[in-house]
Formats: structure tokens, sequence, C-alpha cells
């Protein structure tokens, strides 16, 4: 829907609503970010499909991107896609988001030095927070309850993952450290 590849972008919805035709799935991504320093905030987004996807093919073709005060749900497909995918990039901050009914809200899939902190999560339908192949990954403050699988899943560690004031009660390869 939404492509944002160049650096050094600000995307600021204004809280305006982004969203798909019922009944088409699979739904595309509503907002992809492939670049440097770029900033996605206050959007409503409403999709069955990808709802933010920040992406890179090397360690310095994404990094330094801010995702932050959008509000996503999932409106439900047969596709299982996560609300925001940080997928190879470095440095990607995720902040204050809140997100409803989605397989899984965040996937951080082959990332290093992401920081999660400030977002809600209401009924994962499977993971609130997906950590895979990552490392140095900073998950704090969060609301991560009620999912119907795992609040926060460290599925393959590949390095430091450190956590703090969540608020989370089924974990996989994850503590806070108080």
């Amino acid at each position: 829907c939404i492509i944002v590849h160049r650096d050094g972008i600000t995307f600021d919805c204004n809280y305006k609503t982004i969203t798909f035709p019922a009944g088409v799935c699979p739904r595309p991504i509503a907002i992809g970010v492939y670049g440097q320093n770029n900033e996605i905030k206050n959007c409503r987004i409403v999709t069955g499909g990808l709802g933010i996807d920040v992406s890179g093919l090397g360690v310095d073709i994404c990094s330094n991107n801010k995702i932050y005060n959008n509000y996503i749900k999932s409106e439900y497909c047969s596709v299982d896609s996560p609300g925001i995918r940080d997928r190879f990039c470095t440095n990607t901050n995720i902040l204050g988001n809140y997100f409803y009914k989605y397989y899984e809200s965040i996937l951080i899939t082959g990332s290093d030095d992401t920081k999660v902190s400030g977002n809600s999560f209401k009924e994962s339908r499977y993971i609130g927070i997906r950590i895979y192949n990552s490392s140095t990954i900073s998950i704090i403050n969060n609301i991560a309850c009620e999912s119907s699988n795992t609040d926060i899943h460290n599925s393959f560690p590949r390095g430091p993952i450190y956590g703090s004031g969540n608020t989370c009660d089924k974990t996989v390869n994850f503590n806070d450290i108080e």
C-alpha cells in the first residue's frame, strides 16, 4: 500500500486509517519501510496481512528506523502475518504501539540492536513478541498478555536478549531482569 524506499523519511498518518477491503486474502503489506533513518508514526492500520514491514537485505541497508504510536488491528485472514516485522535490520525502535488480534504482534528476525518498549498487545492469536535468530534485543515495559500460545518467545537465540518491566505470564527462552 505505502512503500518508504528512501532514507530520512518521516511518515505521519496523523491518526488516519489504512484499511483493506473485507474478504481480500491474503492482504498485502500496509506500510513497507526499506531504508535508513525513517519514522512511521500515528497510523491506524486495519488489515489481515502484514501491518508494518521494516526490512533490509544486509546489515547496513536497514538501520535506525523508528516505528511508534501506531494502532494495528488484524481482521482475520488465513495468512499468519505479524503486526510489525523487523527483518535483517539494525537499531530499529518499536515504541508505544498497540496491537489487537495479530497472529504474532511483533516478529524480529535476523536483526540486531532492536528496542521494543511501551507496546501493548491484546489477544495475540499465537505470540505477542517473537524473536528469531537476532541479537542484542531489548524488550522493556511492554504489556504482552493474553496471547494464545506465548507472550514473549525467543525461538532461536543468537545473542543477548534483555528484558525488564514487561507484564507477561507465558515466555520461552526469555526472562525479565528486575
